[in-house]
Protein backbone atom coordinates (compact mmCIF):
# COMPACT_ATOMS: atom_id res chain seq x y z
CA UNK A 1 0.00 0.00 0.00
CA UNK A 2 2.73 2.44 1.00
CA UNK A 3 4.48 1.45 -2.50
CA UNK A 4 1.37 2.22 -4.25
CA UNK A 5 1.26 5.79 -2.63
CA UNK A 6 5.20 6.45 -3.25
CA UNK A 7 4.46 5.33 -7.05
CA UNK A 8 0.85 7.78 -7.11
CA UNK A 9 2.50 10.71 -5.28
CA UNK A 10 5.64 10.50 -7.50
CA UNK A 11 3.56 10.38 -11.21
CA UNK A 12 1.67 13.32 -10.03
CA UNK A 13 4.71 15.16 -9.22
CA UNK A 14 5.68 17.55 -12.03
CA UNK A 15 6.70 20.98 -11.99
CA UNK A 16 3.21 21.99 -12.85
CA UNK A 17 1.46 19.92 -10.57
CA UNK A 18 3.94 21.48 -7.59
CA UNK A 19 3.21 25.01 -8.54
CA UNK A 20 -1.00 23.50 -8.83
CA UNK A 21 -0.98 22.52 -5.38
CA UNK A 22 1.23 25.34 -3.85
CA UNK A 23 -1.33 27.87 -5.16
CA UNK A 24 -4.21 26.27 -3.54
CA UNK A 25 -2.48 26.25 -0.41
CA UNK A 26 -1.83 29.93 -0.31
CA UNK A 27 -5.08 30.16 -1.50
CA UNK A 28 -6.66 28.28 1.45
CA UNK A 29 -4.38 29.39 3.87
CA UNK A 30 -4.85 33.36 2.98
CA UNK A 31 -9.01 32.48 2.43
CA UNK A 32 -10.37 30.28 4.76
CA UNK A 33 -7.39 30.28 7.56
CA UNK A 34 -6.76 33.80 7.38
CA UNK A 35 -10.72 34.80 7.43
CA UNK A 36 -11.39 31.99 10.28
CA UNK A 37 -8.05 33.67 12.34
CA UNK A 38 -9.67 37.09 11.63
CA UNK A 39 -13.41 35.80 12.68
CA UNK A 40 -12.46 34.94 15.61
CA UNK A 41 -10.16 38.27 16.55
CA UNK A 42 -13.46 39.78 15.65
CA UNK A 43 -15.98 38.18 17.98
CA UNK A 44 -13.38 38.27 20.58
CA UNK A 45 -13.21 42.46 20.09
CA UNK A 46 -9.43 41.84 20.08
CA UNK A 47 -6.24 40.26 18.58
CA UNK A 48 -5.86 36.74 20.19
CA UNK A 49 -3.49 34.30 20.55
CA UNK A 50 -4.19 30.87 18.06
CA UNK A 51 -3.11 27.57 20.00
CA UNK A 52 -1.85 26.33 16.85
CA UNK A 53 0.72 28.84 15.84
CA UNK A 54 2.49 28.96 19.10
CA UNK A 55 5.77 27.04 17.68
CA UNK A 56 6.82 26.78 20.43
CA UNK A 57 4.59 25.10 22.56
CA UNK A 58 2.53 26.47 25.66
CA UNK A 59 2.07 26.31 29.49
CA UNK A 60 -1.18 25.64 31.16
CA UNK A 61 -0.80 28.70 32.36
CA UNK A 62 -0.07 30.49 28.91
CA UNK A 63 -2.96 28.79 27.52
CA UNK A 64 -5.31 29.69 30.46
CA UNK A 65 -4.33 33.45 29.37
CA UNK A 66 -4.39 32.99 25.61
CA UNK A 67 -8.13 31.59 26.24
CA UNK A 68 -9.29 34.19 28.76
CA UNK A 69 -8.82 36.82 25.66
CA UNK A 70 -10.96 34.79 23.52
CA UNK A 71 -14.57 35.48 24.09
CA UNK A 72 -17.29 32.72 24.42
CA UNK A 73 -18.13 33.57 21.44
CA UNK A 74 -15.00 32.90 19.85
CA UNK A 75 -13.97 29.86 21.88
CA UNK A 76 -17.40 28.68 20.08
CA UNK A 77 -16.36 29.54 17.17
CA UNK A 78 -12.81 28.83 17.35
CA UNK A 79 -14.10 24.99 18.30
CA UNK A 80 -16.49 24.63 15.72
CA UNK A 81 -13.72 26.00 12.59
CA UNK A 82 -11.21 23.69 13.97
CA UNK A 83 -13.38 20.86 13.87
CA UNK A 84 -14.17 21.75 9.85
CA UNK A 85 -11.74 24.11 8.36
CA UNK A 86 -8.76 22.89 10.45
CA UNK A 87 -9.20 19.52 9.61
CA UNK A 88 -9.28 20.35 5.78
CA UNK A 89 -6.55 22.41 5.77
CA UNK A 90 -3.58 19.60 6.90
CA UNK A 91 -5.49 17.82 3.90
CA UNK A 92 -4.03 20.45 1.92
CA UNK A 93 -0.76 21.15 2.89
CA UNK A 94 -0.22 17.40 3.37
CA UNK A 95 -1.29 17.10 -0.68
CA UNK A 96 1.46 20.23 -1.27
CA UNK A 97 4.07 19.13 0.66
CA UNK A 98 3.81 15.46 -0.63
CA UNK A 99 3.98 16.53 -4.56
CA UNK A 100 6.73 19.17 -3.43
CA UNK A 101 8.52 16.23 -1.89
CA UNK A 102 8.25 14.20 -4.71
CA UNK A 103 8.93 16.53 -7.59
CA UNK A 104 12.21 17.97 -5.93
CA UNK A 105 13.37 14.10 -5.17
CA UNK A 106 11.82 12.21 -8.71
CA UNK A 107 14.69 10.84 -10.04
CA UNK A 108 16.06 9.91 -6.50
CA UNK A 109 12.34 7.86 -5.81
CA UNK A 110 13.09 6.24 -9.20
CA UNK A 111 16.66 5.16 -8.64
CA UNK A 112 16.00 4.34 -5.25
CA UNK A 113 12.66 3.59 -3.26
CA UNK A 114 13.55 4.12 -0.01
CA UNK A 115 13.73 7.89 -0.72
CA UNK A 116 9.70 7.61 -0.80
CA UNK A 117 9.76 7.11 3.09
CA UNK A 118 10.20 10.89 2.73
CA UNK A 119 6.56 11.45 1.63
CA UNK A 120 5.70 9.67 5.09
CA UNK A 121 6.73 13.00 6.46
CA UNK A 122 3.74 14.99 5.47
CA UNK A 123 1.59 12.32 6.46
CA UNK A 124 3.05 11.86 10.13
CA UNK A 125 2.36 15.79 10.36
CA UNK A 126 -0.85 15.53 9.09
CA UNK A 127 -1.57 12.79 12.09
CA UNK A 128 0.15 15.09 14.29
CA UNK A 129 -2.04 18.29 13.25
CA UNK A 130 -5.85 15.88 13.33
CA UNK A 131 -4.51 15.19 17.40
CA UNK A 132 -3.26 18.83 17.85
CA UNK A 133 -7.01 19.84 16.73
CA UNK A 134 -8.47 17.31 18.82
CA UNK A 135 -6.95 19.35 22.10
CA UNK A 136 -7.21 22.70 21.19
CA UNK A 137 -10.99 21.35 20.82
CA UNK A 138 -10.82 20.25 24.53
CA UNK A 139 -9.63 23.42 25.67
CA UNK A 140 -11.77 25.85 23.50
CA UNK A 141 -15.01 23.45 25.04
CA UNK A 142 -13.81 22.83 28.63
CA UNK A 143 -12.55 26.16 29.37
CA UNK A 144 -11.82 27.31 31.81
CA UNK A 145 -11.94 23.65 33.86
CA UNK A 146 -9.31 22.19 31.08
CA UNK A 147 -7.47 19.18 32.95
CA UNK A 148 -3.19 20.16 32.99
CA UNK A 149 -2.83 16.88 31.05
CA UNK A 150 -4.96 17.91 27.83
CA UNK A 151 -2.66 21.32 27.77
CA UNK A 152 0.39 19.68 28.22
CA UNK A 153 -0.26 17.12 24.88
CA UNK A 154 -1.65 19.64 22.77
CA UNK A 155 1.39 21.71 23.61
CA UNK A 156 3.89 18.75 22.85
CA UNK A 157 1.46 18.46 19.19
CA UNK A 158 1.79 21.81 18.43
CA UNK A 159 5.34 21.78 18.86
CA UNK A 160 5.60 18.34 17.38
CA UNK A 161 3.72 19.20 14.51
CA UNK A 162 6.09 22.72 13.66
CA UNK A 163 9.16 20.40 14.61
CA UNK A 164 7.96 18.45 11.33
CA UNK A 165 7.04 20.99 9.00
CA UNK A 166 10.74 22.22 9.87
CA UNK A 167 12.49 18.68 8.99
CA UNK A 168 10.12 18.89 5.99
CA UNK A 169 11.35 22.42 4.70
CA UNK A 170 14.84 22.31 5.41
CA UNK A 171 14.48 18.18 3.36
CA UNK A 172 12.72 20.56 0.30
CA UNK A 173 15.81 23.37 0.49
CA UNK A 174 18.11 20.65 0.32
CA UNK A 175 16.53 19.10 -2.45
CA UNK A 176 16.23 22.16 -4.32
CA UNK A 177 19.71 22.77 -3.64
CA UNK A 178 20.83 19.47 -5.37
CA UNK A 179 18.96 20.52 -8.10
CA UNK A 180 20.64 23.68 -8.80
CA UNK A 181 24.03 22.07 -8.02
CA UNK A 182 23.08 19.29 -10.73
CA UNK A 183 21.67 21.40 -12.88
CA UNK A 184 24.67 23.33 -13.02
CA UNK A 185 26.85 20.37 -13.83
CA UNK A 186 24.82 18.95 -16.69
CA UNK A 187 24.40 22.54 -18.05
Amino acid sequence: MFQQYVNFVVKQSTGKTAIFVLIVYIIFNAAVMGWGAKHINSLSGKEVQVLDLCLTGYSPTEANAYLKDYSPEARNFAATFNAVADTAYPIVYTIMLSVVLAWVYKSRIQLNKSYGYMLLLPLLMMVLDFLENYHIIAMLRRYPAIPEEIIKAGSILTVAKWGMFGVILVIILLGLALKAINSKKTG
